[in-house]
């Protein structure tokens, strides 16, 4: 989900301070599911420091399928949606007429 995230920054041109957020965010996040779903009690925070933590969440916010799929999409919306509202600029919304009895 975290690579998702980071690849709709990246494909709405986000900012590098955003998607770090997105990153500590989601690493907190990581560490709170495995708090709350360590029947063993034997989690400790450190693990989530090596590779299967945030190396592989920085590796797939980065460069991964997800993470390009997600880009990709968010790209081409975002040129959909600036086409779109380039050619119908100066258009009322459809039944906004409507709204003013509501």
């Amino acid at each position: 989900a975290v690579a998702l995230g980071a690849g709709l920054c990246d494909g709405l041109g986000g900012s590098a301070s955003s998607k770090a957020a997105l990153l500590r965010q989601g690493l907190a996040e990581m560490d709170g599911f495995c708090r709350l779903f360590d029947t063993t009690h034997s989690y400790q925070s450190a693990t989530l420091l090596g590779s299967c933590g945030v190396a592989d969440l920085v590796v797939s916010s980065y460069s991964g399928r997800n993470r390009l799929c997600a880009a990709r999409f968010a790209s081409t919306m975002r040129g959909r949606l600036s086409q779109e509202s380039n050619n119908k600029e100066n258009v009322r919304m459809e039944g906004d007429e409507d709204l003013e009895g509501v």
